[in-house]
This record gives C-alpha cells, sequence and structure tokens, in this order.
C-alpha cells in the first residue's frame, strides 16, 4: 500500500528539519511482514523514533497468531517502540452501539486496546521479546487499574503467566 509509504516520507522529511524536536513515528499496516520489516528499517535509518500499527488487528489475524513473530523480534532488535492509536483499525468495525453511534468514541477504542494488549500479553509475546515496547495512544488510562488487577487475578488460575500481566504492562508498556 502507498499511503503508509507516502506518509512516512513526508514524516522523515518533516522531522528532519528538528529531529532533536520531532520524533516521527512510522506507520506500518502489516499485512506483509516482510515489507512492513523493510519499511522499520528503512524510517529507523531515516531518524523515526517507533512505528505504528493498529490497535485492532484484522479479526481473523489477532496478534496471537505466529504470522507476527518475525515483526515482534524485528521492533526489539531495533529498538522500535510500537504505538497502537485509536484510529488505527485493521478493517471496518461496527460498533455494538445499541444505534447510539457516538458510544463508540466512549469505549471502543478502550475495548480494542484491552484486548489487543491482552492478546500480546497472554500470548507470552513479552517472554519471548522481553525488550519490545508497546504504547497505547488517546485511550484514557483511568482503566487500567481495574483492568490489570482483573487480568491478574484471571490469569493466575486460568491461563498462568510466566509473570502477572501487570508486571508486563509495567515493564513493556
Amino acid at each position: 500500500c502507498a499511503l503508509p509509504i507516502s506518509y512516512n516520507d513526508w514524516m522523515i522529511d518533516f522531522c528532519s528539519v528538528a529531529p532533536e524536536r520531532f520524533w516521527g513515528l512510522a506507520m506500518l499496516p502489516l499485512r506483509n511482514i516482510d515489507h512492513s520489516i523493510a519499511e522499520m528499517e528503512r524510517c529507523k535509518k531515516a531518524g523515526m523514533k517507533g512505528v505504528s500499527l493498529w490497535i485492532a488487528p484484522p479479526k481473523n489475524q489477532p496478534y496471537t497468531s505466529d504470522f507476527y513473530e518475525r515483526f515482534w523480534a524485528a521492533a526489539q532488535d531495533m529498538e522500535m517502540p510500537l504505538s497502537m492509536h485509536i484510529n488505527a483499525l485493521a478493517e471496518p468495525r461496527e460498533p455494538n452501539t445499541g444505534g447510539l453511534l457516538w458510544l463508540h468514541s466512549v469505549n471502543a477504542h478502550k475495548f480494542e486496546l484491552m484486548s489487543s494488549l491482552a492478546q500480546i500479553i497472554g500470548a507470552g509475546i513479552f517472554d519471548r521479546y522481553p525488550k519490545l515496547q508497546v504504547a497505547g495512544a488517546e485511550v484514557g488510562i483511568g482503566w487500567i487499574p481495574f483492568w490489570l488487577q482483573e487480568f491478574d487475578y484471571y490469569s493466575a488460575t486460568r491461563a498462568p503467566l510466566k509473570q502477572d500481566p501487570s508486571t508486563y504492562f509495567k515493564n513493556n508498556i
């Protein structure tokens, strides 16, 4: 897709004016992992500081899929933090808002980030790539303590992980 590359070219040019002040994020759609890794490497060499990817991956290819393994490894090796923004959906979603479409802005992006982070933590991605860093953008923070409390509680009995989810969150998110 030409759009992310055009955007990345623009962002590289924009940030080059004052690289000590402007820290750009490359856009990567992740449909083709080889292309995404090559574009991430190109953007890293051009001074970009991280990448922006889907807050919600395609339904048929969740972040638990082995499809992303080489990408996680490359992001860690290149020390490129990953950012998930509220408007970065892999595919259009029909919000379950009971006809009140504005409710999507209230809760959908939080649910999408919760799901994606839970997939990444639950699939052991941070165990395999302990230096991988992930950020959520424009999703608020008030929900995080309760979510982590619940995540720690349920993972302890239903899906034991090497560490509590809250520890992964503290170290990698």
